[in-house]
């Protein structure tokens, strides 16, 4: 082989070199291209380490290999360019793919957050810190329960100072319905309480607080610290039907308060005003129910109300009607609600269920701004404020819009049809005829269908009465174990049913105006006294209603001896004790007493009526308050356990009798009750057992409600309201205004009250003798009847 000149070996080195430094620029291109896009990057990175491979350019050279070796070795160091090449190639590529590879685990990171906010909480009652904005509206305890995802609260503050709250501003909270505004209540200690809907937590609230020194309302937060929460009791039963709470966020609402109907399962548990604040997708409404039955709701069975917290149960509100009223938390509408009532008569939890009819509804005020969304948090809670938002219920309302609504209609297609009603004694001394009542009531249902009754035919000396109700949907009637049909017009169902006059009747109104035919339980009342048939008009005479209104010359002596003036006597006994729905039996000896009477009725009812005051009707235990009952006397129920005495007369009558039965039973006074000057209420003073209220014609509230005071004794100058308007002009203006805000206020808040009138009577005896009506009231009556007859000895001996 020959030698390769000097010069063309020269020329090969060259050659390599170039071709060296042109894949040096190669790799340069690609390396900023990895860069450039990372993704592509981890897999091309394999490729480019090939092509140092390729590098093997300078071995194409071992053309000149074949010349002498030392040339050869020349070429390696020559070649270090591709040494550089390497450098891209020490897996420091895959290393800088990593950085994609971490972003792009960082993406679906995002996804895996909303798993937080799958966190509910279970039903339950709990302790809960409550952060307020302002110091002088502190909230010192809360028990916040928690049911189907809803949230309501009671909370405790640390003053007196708030009469009221309103939940959203202060300018809503000025116009806002009556039954938008939450009253408080006293816990054991005299602290006001409030019930207030939740709509979320770790999420400034918005609440109106109504200053009663300034007549104010003024801007509050309330922000409930979840972080706080600790379980005081699980709630096992669970609010209504949890499948069907979906439905009602089919249909979002605007944020308002709107009126709305609601059904009741039970005709003696009867909604006839309901206010619903709708904020945020929650519910809360303020129901207003027809009787005063009832102190203490629950939202679930009555079994677990037995056992529940205090801060779980609802108490009753009177409104400017004297109707109670109770805040009630509303987990869905058109779907039944378990509630729980307590009776105040049988003191028993019974089942009750409330359906809120969303196509009953109005819009009566809107609400302007929505509280969460006042100020957001910005702070690290954030993300607990959207743990348990409305919107992850927006999906659920657009999954399943309006079919959800059909299926819910269908769903409770089963007709209520298998109601019974009780025979009842229809019999009467009545001759045969038509007559028109002396009077005609009812109760039940909901409040819109009202029922008439015009007629009363007596066949065969039994009573038929004819009722019409104001709704032509009244296929049939049932009463007294019997189904009747009747005639229908456009706009009424009229029926012939036996009843038992003068006393309630029971009956079963089958309607088909609701979305399945439904029994209405009604009661009615049929007075008629009359003893002859005058076809169409009764002869019947009926004091009206109402406070006695007779001066004393009227009465006749009830101790002459001269029969006419007792017969005249029996008479006006009998007349003025009645009331309707109740037979009258008997009147008591009352001795001398000119100013009250005692009266006795079958099924153990009494009266104790005063004269130009009017009657207070004890109902016994177990038994019903007769219709319209409520509209002739003052009812209370017995046992009194915890009475207001503000008559000096009363406590001096007691006091000299050492009558101690009624002095056990009195907890509130109007002097001061660590000085009290009556005897008798020395060891219950010293005890710590009385509270002072203050004068009877500016008493203080709190402290009744605080000895949960079941009666009031008043002072003989109440007595002035039975005056007429002459006579009430010639009396001071603002002392008679004073004594009528103090009768509706006790009204307002279901403390009966009575005036004690024992100082007028002409005689001694006659004062003595109000110790009978001390021993009816309070339960005693052995013993007062026997502190009177020991007084009267007394009396005698003094007198001789």
């Amino acid at each position: 082989m020959t030698r390769m000149k000097p010069a063309k070996r020269l020329l090969a080195l060259l050659l390599t070199l170039l071709l060296a430094l042109s894949m040096s620029s190669v790799w340069a291109e690609d390396e900023a291209e990895r860069t450039a896009e990372p993704t592509e990057s981890a897999t091309e990175a394999p490729v480019e380490t090939e092509v140092p491979a390729q590098t093997e350019a300078p071995a194409e050279t071992e053309i000149p290999a074949e010349t002498e070796a030392p040339a050869e070795t020349e070429l390696p160091v020559e070649t270090e360019a591709p040494a550089e090449t390497e450098a891209p190639t020490e897996s420091e590529a895959p290393a800088q793919s990593e950085a994609p590879t971490e972003a792009s685990t960082h993406t679906p990171a995002p996804a895996n957050t909303p798993a937080p906010t799958a966190t509910p909480i279970p039903d339950g009652i709990y302790t809960i810190e409550v952060e307020s904005s302002a110091s002088m509206f502190r909230v010192v305890a809360c028990e916040l329960t928690v049911q189907n995802g809803l949230f309501t609260s009671v909370i405790t503050l640390s003053g007196t100072g708030y009469d009221t709250l309103f939940v959203g501003k202060a300018a809503d909270a000025k116009s806002a319905a009556q039954t938008a505004i939450i009253p408080f209540t006293t816990d054991e200690s005299g602290r006001y309480r409030y019930a207030v809907p939740v709509s979320a937590l770790d999420t400034p609230i918005a609440i109106a607080a109504h200053s009663i020194s300034k007549d104010t309302w003024y801007d509050r937060d309330l922000t409930f610290k979840s972080e706080t929460m600790a379980l005081v009791k699980p709630l096992v039963k669970p609010l209504g039907t949890p499948s069907a709470s979906p439905a009602p966020t089919a249909t979002p609402l605007a944020d308002g308060i709107y009126s709305i109907d609601v059904e009741s399962s039970a005709s003696m548990f009867r909604v006839v005003d309901c206010a619903l604040t709708a904020q945020n997708g929650l519910f809360t409404a303020v129901i207003a129910l027809s009787g005063t039955g009832y102190d203490t709701l629950f939202v679930g069975k009555a079994a677990d109300a037995e056992t529940a917290a205090p801060s779980a149960l609802i108490p009753f509100t009177v409104d400017e009607s004297g109707r109670y009223c109770y805040a009630v938390p509303v987990s869905a509408l058109d779907t039944p609600i378990a509630i729980a009532a307590l009776s105040i008569y049988k003191d028993t939890w019974y089942d009750r269920d409330l359906t809120f009819k969303s196509e009953t509804m109005a819009l009566v005020q809107p609400l302007g701004t929505p509280a969460p969304t006042d100020t957001p948090d910005p702070s690290a809670t954030q993300p607990a404020a959207t743990d348990t938002p409305v919107p992850t219920a927006t999906p659920k309302a657009t999954d399943t819009p309006a079919p959800t609504a059909t299926p819910e209609a269908t769903a409770t297609p089963e007709p209520e049809l298998d109601g019974k009603t009780s025979k009842v004694d229809n019999s009467t001394s009545l001759k045969d005829g038509t007559y028109t009542p002396d009077s005609f009531a009812f109760s039940g249902g909901s409040g819109k269908v009202k029922i008439t009754c015009n007629k009363v035919r007596v066949s065969s000396g039994k009573a038929y009465a004819t009722i019409s109700f104001n709704s032509p949907n009244y296929p049939y009637v049932k009463a007294s174990g019997q189904k009747f049909t009747g005639s229908h017009t456009s706009s009424a169902s009229t029926f012939e049913i036996p009843v038992a006059l003068n006393k309630n009747n029971r009956i079963l109104g089958m309607t088909t105006a609701m979305s399945s035919d439904h029994e209405v339980e009604y009661t009615i009342y049929v007075g008629l006294k009359s003893s002859t048939s005058s076809s169409g008009s009764s002869s019947g005479v009926r004091r009206s209603s109402g406070t006695r209104r007779i001066a004393t010359a009227d009465k006749p002596d009830h101790v002459a001896e001269d029969s006419e003036l007792m017969e005249a006597a029996e008479q006006w006994s009998e007349e003025y004790a009645e009331i309707t729905g109740l037979t009258f039996v008997s009147r008591d000896d009352v001795g001398e007493a000119e100013l009250f009477n005692i009266y006795r009725y079958e099924e153990g009812y009494v009266a104790i009526d005063v004269l130009d005051v009017g009657k207070v009707l004890l109902v016994p235990e177990d038994a019903e308050v007769p219709l319209s009952a409520e509209e002739e006397a003052i009812i209370a129920h017995p046992p009194l356990m915890s009475a207001y005495v503000a008559s000096d007369d009363a406590m001096q009558l007691i006091d000299d009798a050492m009558l101690m039965q009624v002095v056990e039973r009195i907890t509130v006074v109007h002097d001061d009750a660590e000085e009290s000057p009556w005897e008798c209420l020395t060891e219950r003073a010293e005890a710590g057992e009385l509270r002072s209220a203050g004068e009877a014609t500016a008493p203080d509230y709190a402290a009744l409600l605080t000895a949960s005071c079941d009666f009031a004794v008043l002072p003989m100058e109440f007595a002035l309201l039975g005056l007429n308007e002459e006579e009430l002009a010639e009396e001071d203006p603002e002392e008679i205004q004073a004594m009528r805000d103090v009768l509706e206020r006790l009204q307002m808040l279901g403390i009966p009250s009575f005036v004690d009138r024992s100082f007028e009577e002409e005689s001694e005896a006659g004062r003595l003798a109000w110790l009978k009506v001390y021993g009816v009231l309070f339960d005693c009556e052995d013993a007062a009847n026997e502190a009177y007859d020991e007084a009267l000895i007394a009396l005698d001996s003094d007198e001789e």
